[in-house]
């Protein structure tokens, strides 16, 4: 039976878009690798003033106001960093691989964009400290309540005894905590955290905070979502092709990596310069077929 003929005009635009999406990807994790490595010294290196959010933030936890909230947060960056160079590795490892590893690739640039989108709101500088605040107190109480749902019998009791301690020292210091109402009947399961007159809801869909945080990536977060679900929607169309997914990864990297870099340096007060070459995301542009060009 004679073999099927090579798409030379596919095979052309998956090399251009896996060399610009390699590029981007090293790039990005470099960047990433940067930044996690010098982040603790330019926190500490923030004076306690109004000049910047960090400092602001800085303020009031020398104040007591919200010295619990600022030592999560830092907790909270610290793990989200190390992630993102994680993830980043993983990306680029499969990006690199030969033959392409298309489809494991695409949960993990995924997590990148989930990661990035949730930093960017918790450091959020466009908010005041009250808000940052209650969003760092919403991260923690949304980690116990998932793992809470995981787990049964001493474990999941020792993290409803964490859960309680983190309630009752909220609030007193005067901060509001809204439980969980089921059909009229109060849970012990928290929903929304109160600060001053800022509110943070636990509960959240990782596609409406990556619209609200990462807006270039909206539509791009459910082709993901389909892609890693085996949704044959996805699989079936133009999605499920190798030049499509290099692509993909390429500008869910870029856009991701940028959205977490500007959230960190505009919370400390510092410049962000770009950490990519622009020449590369020209490529990934050029290698989406005419047709389906804008």
């Amino acid at each position: 039976m004679p073999s099927k003929p090579i798409d030379n005009d596919a095979e052309q635009r998956f090399q251009l878009a896996a060399g610009a999406s390699r590029r981007i990807v090293r790039q990005s994790r470099t960047h990433a690798e940067r930044v996690t490595a010098r982040l603790s010294d330019w926190i500490n290196a923030v004076p306690a003033t109004i000049s910047t959010p960090c400092g602001r933030d800085k303020v009031q936890a020398l104040a007591g106001d919200h010295l619990s909230s600022f030592g999560q947060r830092l907790e909270h960056l610290e793990a989200q960093c190390n992630a993102i160079v994680s993830h980043l590795s993983g990306v680029q490892t499969l990006l690199f691989s030969d033959p392409f590893q298309m489809l494991p690739s695409v949960p993990i640039a995924r997590a990148v964009a989930e990661i990035s989108a949730s930093c960017a709101w918790e450091l959020d500088s466009r908010v005041d400290s009250d808000e940052r605040a209650a969003r760092s107190y919403a991260m923690a109480f949304r980690s116990i309540e998932t793992v809470i749902a995981q787990l049964d019998g001493s474990e999941a009791e020792q993290l409803e005894q964490l859960r309680e301690r983190l309630v009752e020292r909220l609030r007193s210091q005067g901060y509001g905590v809204v439980r969980k109402d089921r059909d009229g009947v109060t849970t012990n399961e928290v929903v929304q955290v109160k600060v001053g007159r800022r509110y943070a809801k636990i509960g959240f869909q990782y596609s409406q905070r990556i619209a609200a945080e990462i807006p270039a990536l909206g539509s791009l977060y459910a082709s993901m979502s389909g892609l890693t679900h085996g949704e044959p929607s996805y699989l079936a169309t133009n999605w499920g092709t190798p030049d499509a997914v290099a692509r993909l990864l390429g500008v869910v990297t870029l856009r991701s990596v940028e959205a977490w870099s500007v959230a960190i340096h505009r919370w400390i007060g510092a410049s962000n310069p770009p950490f990519t070459n622009r020449g590369h995301y020209e490529d990934l542009m050029r290698s989406v077929p005419e047709a389906h060009r804008i």
